[in-house]
């Protein structure tokens, strides 16, 4: 398993770029595949998250109410105004901007 994340890890830009050309060339047959998009991008994330060392993690706890302060303003406070700001825009637009910005820092 370690060897296998190891290579990923080294070619991750390129497993990107043909994993996209794939999904674009492929497209029709891939379409009955929809359904499994969300949990796909679930595990991702949660695999992604299993990075985190816990040692780091319990000792950021410590500071709780500060960590609460800027989980409230940078993935709730900041998203909204956002929004707000990019509605003349666009709804479609501002709802992206809005979810990019609500995405944790390194996802």
């Amino acid at each position: 398993m370690r060897a296998f994340i190891g290579f990923v890890e080294r070619h991750f830009v390129s497993l990107t770029l043909v994993g996209l050309a794939l999904g674009l060339w492929f497209r029709e047959p891939l379409l009955a595949y929809k359904s499994l998009l969300t949990p796909a991008i679930i595990l991702s994330l949660f695999a992604t998250t299993l990075k985190i060392d816990l040692a780091s993690l319990l000792g950021h706890l410590r500071q709780a109410r500060r960590i609460a302060f800027l989980v409230l303003v940078l993935l709730l406070l900041v998203p909204f105004l956002l929004y707000w700001a990019a509605r003349p825009l666009g709804e479609d637009f501002a709802t992206a901007v809005a979810l990019m910005m609500a995405l944790p820092a390194g996802m």
